[in-house]
């Protein structure tokens, strides 16, 4: 028997059903449109980070100052409170009687307007800092010529944006050279530490110096010719010591009052000189990290990274040339490696990946011979010394590049 209702019940529920089924299904693909659409948005707004091509994105066209002939060291140091840091000169050329410490400041118009010259034999290392606590900063150095005992020396800062006249102590020791400074028996007071060669040997010896009174301390620490580094490689107040030297790197906690203990000794291999060191987080765990950069006696460039607390574990990677700065040139988070290849007068950036490892060197300006480092038409020779700082307080970093012997460099302003 024909049933009305019961037909009409099943159509509609037929009808519901089609119904429903529609409305998911179109609700899945809005769905699937509106999250597609999510990911596209979010991959748009990722910052795209490329390596420079050329050094033009980096840095604008350098152009020629003039500097002090046979500059030794080159330093950059807000010495006077203002936006822009000044440079400072170590110049010691004994032959043409100019043995000073040379201040370039107040950079405007693209040259700088203030050069202060204080006469100093053979400033050879410089430490700034406001040593006297009087709101002014203060330069101590070690002099050294090669040719004997020459002593250390302090110009105190003053109120007319300037330096006293030099004061020598401390002449009676043949220092090496070298100056770092740290607060080494937790005093409050900054201090020194200085190698000096050992009458009649060929070793040397540190002096630690007091920071409250310049006196040397009773504490001598000995050490083998090399390199010697003030470093902070665990988590105590003290500051530690990495000496590095020929086959070795030895690692000395720093137990305060100048006292140090040795605390693991790393085998390295021959050869190697060791130049720059730096601090920096490459791994960015929050403990910066130790770098050494070093030359092999074959000429080739490295770094050995070391990665507190884990001392004895060394990251050993070359490099495409001399490191010149350490900063995060490419702005994705992580710290890079600019060196520079002295054989085609180029940059290499070395990428940081922010685990501690780096990607292969990348040189840039190697398709247009125009964009290499010093291929301009004011061609000045191959660089030796580099430092970085805002000098025109822009905000972003500068670069200005030495030669050995030339009165000449090249100022490269950050874009």
């Amino acid at each position: 028997m024909f049933n009305y209702h019961s037909l009409r019940s099943r159509l509609f529920l037929q009808f519901k059903s089609r119904k429903t089924y529609q409305y998911i299904r179109r609700f899945i693909i809005a769905f699937a449109a509106i999250s597609i659409f999510s990911i596209i948005m979010a991959f748009s707004s990722v910052t795209h980070v490329e390596i420079p091509a050329t050094i033009d994105q980096l840095f604008n066209t350098p152009f020629s100052i003039s500097i002090p002939n046979a500059s030794y060291k080159i330093y950059a140091n807000n010495l006077f409170g203002d936006a822009r840091p000044e440079i400072i000169f170590s110049q010691c050329d004994d032959a043409a009687g100019d043995t000073n410490i040379v201040i370039y400041g107040d950079f405007q118009n693209n040259k700088f307007n203030n050069i202060q010259t204080y006469q100093v034999s053979c400033p050879a290392s410089l430490i700034i800092n406001d040593f006297n606590s009087d709101g002014f900063k203060d330069i101590v150095g070690v002099s050294n010529d090669g040719q004997g005992p020459l002593g250390l020396f302090i110009l105190y800062g003053n109120r007319t944006a300037g330096f006293n006249a030099p004061q020598k102590f401390l002449t009676e020791f043949d220092w090496d050279g070298i100056l770092y400074e740290a607060d080494f028996n937790n005093d409050g007071y900054t201090d020194f530490a200085a190698p000096y060669y050992l009458p009649g040997e060929n070793s040397k010896s540190i002096k630690f110096i007091s920071g409250e009174d310049f006196t040397v301390q009773a504490a001598d620490l000995e050490i083998k010719l090399g390199s010697f580094h003030v470093l902070f490689f665990d988590e105590d107040r003290f500051p530690d010591i990495l000496l590095s030297h020929a086959g070795m790197l030895q690692f000395l906690k720093g137990k305060g009052n100048f006292g140090f203990s040795l605390t693991s000794e790393v085998a390295r291999p021959l050869g190697h000189n060791y130049g720059k060191s730096f601090m920096a987080d490459a791994n960015e765990d929050g403990r910066l990290d130790i770098g050494i950069s070093y030359q092999t006696s074959s000429g080739e460039y490295g770094v050995v990274f070391v990665y507190p607390p884990h001392i004895d574990t060394l990251n050993d990677m070359s490099l495409p040339g001399q490191l010149a700065a350490v900063k995060d040139f490419d702005h994705d988070g992580h710290v890079d490696l600019l060196t520079y290849v002295a054989a085609q007068q180029q940059f290499a950036l070395v990428k940081g990946r922010g685990d501690g490892t780096f990607d292969a060197g990348v040189k840039f300006m190697a398709d247009n011979p125009q964009d290499s480092f010093f291929k301009t038409e004011n061609r000045i020779g191959p660089a030796q010394k580099f430092v970085t700082g805002d000098f025109n307080g822009d905000g972003k970093k500068d670069l200005l590049s030495t030669q050995q012997v030339s009165d000449t460099a090249l100022l490269w302003l950050g874009r």
